[in-house]
């Protein structure tokens, strides 16, 4: 999923916990695509994707695996109820696993990925998909959608 549909899911657990952190642990798996970003402009790479969809989807790194976001959750445990670190970091993960990309389980140990049916991630492997990304963003936009209706009505 993208980054907005994470956020929103952070705004919705923000609202049922009435912790301010559960949406930036909603977000913060996704610090990797800036990095990623950042290092790709450094070094001239994938020049033919368009700059925005560059940053919202990219392959995903170690960060988007059950090791990633138990590392990612250490910082935050000390100050933070641990229900709202591990749902919001989880979540993550579940939404990122639904896409064809998928997510790393346990990196370095196993390199194994989970992958879902879902054409919401950027597979730069494909360049008919340059094309069709538009479609992609369906999942997103629902999710996306879902969870605005649900914070709305109070659910």
């Amino acid at each position: 999923m993208d980054l907005i549909a994470h956020f929103v899911f952070g705004l919705w657990l923000f609202k049922k916990s009435g912790n301010v952190w559960s949406i930036a642990l909603s977000c913060v798996l996704d610090i990797d695509h800036i990095l990623g970003y950042i290092y790709d402009k450094r070094k001239k790479r994938y020049i033919e994707i368009p700059s925005i969809l560059h940053l919202a989807y990219r392959p995903r790194s170690w960060l988007h695996s059950i090791t990633g976001a138990l590392i990612s959750a250490l910082p935050f445990v000390f100050f933070l109820p641990m229900h709202i670190v591990l749902i919001s970091l989880f979540s993550h993960l579940f939404f990122d696993l639904l896409d064809r990309n998928g997510i790393l389980l346990f990196p370095p140990l196993l390199k194994k990925k989970i992958k879902g049916a879902l054409p919401v991630g950027y597979l730069i492997e494909d360049p008919e998909y340059l094309k069709r990304h538009r479609r992609s963003h369906i999942p997103s936009l629902i999710l996306i959608v879902l969870f605005s209706l649900f914070i709305v009505f109070g659910i």
